[in-house]
């Protein structure tokens, strides 16, 4: 007996179960970047800086000018949507992630609303109900700083379903318009959408192609002129991370293995982990030559598939089959490393192409099998829910993971080589009073990454921390050498030369004066100078650099010393 299921009832029920599988979810706190997107961003604390999003970089630090970013961050939805939640509920992480799977289980209802248009009602419930539920999902819905994944695919695919209609409109292309622009503005892997718009018009909409591929490409350009004109946001490469640091051969071998990642993880989704950076430095079996058969292997399935609908005219499964195939194979392809991005694969990025390979694997169940065992689908009962009752338990379990940063990081770093994680280990070992074993982590990132700056910080903070002051000067300054541009290791090194410096302020004026100059906006920076010049005796520029500090930050150690030198009080220097 068949269940009358409607849409009304599939959303309803979309929503207990992402509730369910994701309920541990929402009491996880904030992990990873989101200490930078949101905890220690000054720029998501006002509604008043969201029209500053659109017109500049839409990572904020007062620290930095924009000029001085060398890897442009230009998502200013995604940031607007940050300030308002960070406006309605501060630090809180529950209702950021309660937000971020209310956005997952809308972008599952849509699909199964895309799914319903091409498949029976049940089918498209179950496919649907896989994007829902599966593990691989987990980065995009419990990780707050991910949350432009889910954003940017809402965005998309509303665009998507608008422009699915007979006859189209100007009502309509404006509307699709917007919200592509939106897709665009929210991350710029929303660019994925537009060969969708236009092959799905191309097969499905002749009539309104032209319409529907002048407006699009409109918006591109727009967006275009938006990001590089006005905001001079412009796109760069992420430098001293080993994807991009390495040869082109090297990342030639690895691509191989980056599409057998996600093709793996998609039906065998056990070992997860975040922040991966492997390479693959040698062509032995077990990195190179399984995932190059693999790949072949998989990739010849897709085309033998795709061949056999259009050779036998069977119209009415090559046309979805052929959308669906752009819409995986264009995602993969993006995240294939062809262009290097700032990790080697990243369960986020899958978020676009899942879609596309679950309709895909929709397709060839609606074509191959259910119109050949309609009959009997209810010997399918079990195994499907036995299948789709793993993966759940499976996303359960990871969700646990993502509780704070120490446990995900100690859980994730058995399964991958990352020096990323090993630093983020380390000084949370720290923090915790874990120094000895902190200490092996932040050596251990180090040896992996020995041109990454982040890591050399850490590392020097932990002797600087110790005491061992001329350690930490020397790791110090491999954090400078190996990024001109990252200002908390300024900011370290210039308070080591002003507080353990035997050079009576010289060395640390030099040092100051020269980093202020790559970093005008950093009020650290001018509050360090401005002691070094007190030290020299030199209390007219102590007081320039003192006001400067203050202007560009009010706090309690800037107004203190500019009020001090202002009215020639003493500073009490430690």
């Amino acid at each position: 007996m068949k269940v009358n299921l409607t849409s009304k009832r599939a959303i309803i029920l979309f929503i207990f179960i992402g509730l369910v599988v994701y309920f541990n979810s929402l009491f996880n706190g904030f992990v990873w970047d989101d200490l930078d997107q949101i905890i220690n961003n000054p720029g998501v604390y006002s509604l008043q800086n969201i029209l500053y999003f659109f017109s500049g970089l839409t990572y904020s630090d007062s620290s930095m000018s924009v000029s001085n970013y060398v890897f442009p961050f230009y998502r200013p939805l995604f940031s607007s949507l940050l300030t308002v939640l960070y406006s309605f509920f501060h630090k809180t992480a529950f209702f950021y992630h309660f937000t971020q799977l209310a956005l997952h289980i809308i972008n599952t209802s849509l699909l199964f609303i895309l799914f319903k248009r091409l498949f029976n009602k049940y089918l498209s419930f179950f496919l649907a109900l896989l994007f829902l539920i599966h593990p691989i999902t987990v980065e995009s819905v419990v990780y707050v700083s991910a949350i432009s994944e889910p954003l940017f695919f809402l965005c998309g695919l509303l665009a998507l379903l608008v422009f699915d209609i007979d006859k189209i409109t100007n009502r309509h292309l404006s509307k699709g318009a917007l919200l592509f622009l939106c897709s665009l503005l929210a991350k710029e892997t929303g660019i994925l959408f537009l060969p969708l718009f236009w092959i799905h018009q191309g097969l499905f909409r002749k009539r309104n192609f032209k319409k529907v591929f002048y407006t699009t490409l409109s918006v591109l350009v727009g967006y275009l002129f938006i990001r590089l004109v006005i905001a001079k946001a412009f796109f760069g490469i992420p430098d001293n991370i080993p994807i991009t640091a390495t040869s082109m051969q090297v990342r030639l071998q690895t691509i191989p293995a980056v599409f057998f990642y996600y093709i793996k993880t998609f039906f065998y989704p056990i070992n997860l982990a975040i922040s991966q950076h492997w390479l693959v430095t040698a062509n032995n079996f077990n990195s190179f030559y399984l995932p190059v058969f693999s790949d072949i292997f998989f990739l010849l399935i897709i085309s033998s598939t795709g061949f056999y609908f259009w050779k036998y005219n069977k119209t009415d499964s090559f046309r979805p089959y052929l959308l669906f195939s752009v819409w995986f194979l264009s995602g993969m392809l993006l995240h294939s490393q062809i262009i290097p991005l700032d990790m080697t694969v990243a369960d986020r990025w899958f978020y676009f192409s899942l879609a596309g390979l679950v309709g895909m694997i929709g397709v060839f169940l609606n074509s191959l099998i259910l119109t050949k065992l309609n009959k009997h689908l209810n010997k399918f009962l079990l195994p499907t829910f036995l299948i789709l009752g793993l993966l759940s338990v499976r996303t359960i379990i990871r969700n646990t993971n993502w509780k704070n940063p120490i446990t995900l990081y100690s859980h994730d770093v058995n399964f991958t080589q990352s020096y990323s994680l090993e630093t983020n280990l380390g000084t949370e070992l720290y923090n915790i009073g874990n120094k000895q074993e902190a200490l092996i982590h932040l050596q251990k990132s180090v040896e992996l990454a020995p041109n990454y700056h982040v890591n050399w910080r850490n590392l020097a903070g932990y002797y600087y921390n110790s005491g061992d002051f001329k350690t930490a000067e020397e790791y110090y300054k491999n954090a400078i050498k190996n990024k001109t541009y990252y200002f908390p290791a300024y900011e370290d090194y210039g308070k080591l030369l002003l507080f353990h410096d035997n050079s009576n302020g010289n060395r640390a004026k030099e040092f100051l004066e020269g980093s202020v100059s790559l970093f005008p906006q950093n009020a650290s920076l001018w509050l360090y100078m401005s002691i070094a010049y007190y030290k020299l005796g030199l209390n007219r520029e102590a007081l320039i650099a003192a006001k400067r500090a203050f202007d560009l930050q009010p706090n309690q150690n800037t107004r203190s010393v500019y009020y001090n030198l202002k009215n020639n009080i003493p500073l009490k220097i430690e």
